[in-house]
C-alpha cells in the first residue's frame, strides 16, 4: 500500500481495511478496499477532472437508482463529504457492485447486451434535471487537439521521437479536412467514456450497470457512441498494429441500442454516427501522437514499452489504422445504420 491510499483509508475506514488496486487505466488509479466484510471502490481521480463532478455522479445515479437500474453509488467519508482531496488529489469511494468487466468483448453477443445497457441508460435520463458542473470541456474537440499537435511537433523538433512522429502526422495531414464537427449536434446526458471495461456484465453475461462516472454530462449521442464503438468493435489492445473494425460486432451493438432509442435520435443524429466513429479515432490517435512527444498525460506499460513516448505513439498508429479501417467500410456501416433506425 503506497503512502497516498494510507492516508486516504481512515476518511472512509476507521478500522482496518484490506486493498488491492483493480485497475490501471490510462487516467485515474482504482482500487478494491474490503472493511468488516464489505467491498468497496476507492478511486483516485487525475487532477484534469474538477472535484464538482462528484454533485454530477450523485446526481444521475440517484436518478438512475429511483428508475430500477443497479448502479454503484457514492458513500460520504467519516466528513460526510461525497470526495476528499488528499496531497491534491481527488479521491472518492463508491459502493462495489457484483459482476465482472473486460478489456474486449468476447463476442457480438456481448456487444448486443452493451448496447442494451447503454440504451437503458440513455432512456433512464432523458428526464434528469440537474445542471452539470466541472465537465471535460473540450475533450472532443478535434480541431483543438489538432492545434496541441501541431504545438508539440513544433515544441518537441529535438524529441528523441520525432522523425516517426513528424511522419505519421504527414500521413494523417489529408484527413483533417473530413472530420465531423461535434458542435452542430444536440447534447444529451450521457456516460463520458464508455470504452468496454466502464460496463459491467452479471456473471451470465447480461449488462449489468455503468462504472467510471467521472466522465458524466451533456454530450452529442452519436459522439457518445461512436467513442463505444471504437472500443468495443476493435478487439485489440489500442497498441496492436494488427487492428481493425469489426463489422459483425458493429451490427450487434446496433442491434442491442436502437429498439428503444430509435425513436429518440433525429435523422441528423443517426447520419452523424459513423463520421463520428472515424473522427473519434483519428482524434484519439491525434492525442496519442501529441502526447508521444509531450509524454505529460496518458499512462503507460512500462513493461512493454521504454517510456510514455513510446507506448503512445504505438497507440496513434494503431488508432490510425482503424480509422482507416473505419473508412474503408463506411458505405456498409451507414447501412446498417440506416437499417436498424429504420
Amino acid at each position: 500500500m503506497d503512502d497516498a491510499v494510507a492516508n486516504v483509508l481512515p476518511l472512509w475506514f476507521p478500522q482496518d481495511a484490506t486493498v488491492s488496486e483493480i485497475a490501471s487505466g490510462l487516467i485515474n488509479r482504482t482500487f478494491l478496499v474490503e472493511a468488516d466484510g464489505v467491498r468497496s471502490v476507492l478511486q483516485c481521480l487525475h487532477p484534469v477532472f474538477e472535484p464538482e463532478i462528484h454533485n454530477n455522479i450523485e446526481a444521475v445515479t440517484k436518478h438512475l437508482q429511483l428508475k430500477g437500474m443497479v448502479t454503484p453509488r457514492l458513500v460520504p467519508s467519516v466528513n460526510g463529504r461525497l470526495f476528499e482531496t488528499v496531497q491534491g488529489a481527488h479521491w472518492l469511494v463508491s459502493t462495489f457492485v457484483a459482476g465482472k468487466n473486460v478489456e474486449q468483448f468476447a463476442s457480438p453477443q456481448q456487444a448486443e447486451q452493451a448496447g442494451q445497457l447503454v440504451a437503458q441508460f440513455h432512456e433512464a435520463l432523458l428526464d434528469l434535471e440537474h445542471h452539470f458542473v466541472g465537465g471535460r470541456d473540450g475533450v472532443h474537440d478535434t480541431k483543438k487537439h489538432l492545434m496541441v499537435l501541431d504545438e508539440a511537433l513544433v515544441a518537441h523538433a529535438d524529441h528523441r521521437l520525432f522523425e516517426p512522429a513528424s511522419k505519421l502526422a504527414q500521413e494523417m495531414q489529408p484527413s483533417r479536412s473530413a472530420i465531423l464537427d461535434f458542435e452542430r449536434l444536440p447534447l444529451r446526458v450521457g456516460h463520458g467514456d464508455l470504452k468496454c471495461s466502464n460496463l459491467m456484465f452479471s456473471a451470465a453475461n447480461d449488462g449489468l450497470c455503468l462504472i467510471d462516472l467521472d466522465t458524466l454530462g451533456p454530450m452529442a449521442w452519436p459522439v457518445e457512441l461512436a467513442d463505444a464503438f471504437r472500443s468495443w468493435c476493435a478487439p485489440f489492445s489500442e497498441d496492436d498494429e494488427n487492428i481493425h473494425f469489426d463489422v459483425t460486432v458493429f451490427e450487434s451493438a446496433l442491434k442491442g441500442y436502437f429498439p428503444s432509442m430509435k425513436h429518440h435520435w433525429s435523422v441528423e443524429e443517426r447520419d452523424a454516427l459513423v463520421p463520428a466513429v472515424m473522427t473519434i479515432c483519428f482524434e484519439l490517435s491525434t492525442r496519442f501522437l501529441a502526447d508521444a512527444l509531450r509524454e505529460n498525460y496518458f499512462g503507460f506499460d512500462d513493461q512493454k514499452y521504454p517510456a510514455r513516448g513510446e507506448h503512445n505513439l504505438a497507440r496513434a498508429k494503431s488508432q490510425w489504422l482503424l480509422c482507416l479501417s473505419v473508412q474503408r467500410q463506411r458505405e456498409k456501416l451507414e447501412a446498417l445504420v440506416r437499417e436498424y433506425t429504420a
